[in-house]
């Protein structure tokens, strides 16, 4: 399992990818300013 951290000031982009990457069994964080 891989980790993975986004950070990004697109919070509806980003979402959509830290979710796909979330239902491949990979941990996620994300933050958006």
């Amino acid at each position: 399992m891989a980790k993975f951290l986004f950070c990004s000031l697109d919070a509806a982009l980003i979402g959509d990818i830290a979710w796909q990457v979330a239902k491949e069994g990979h941990s996620v964080r994300y933050y958006s300013h």
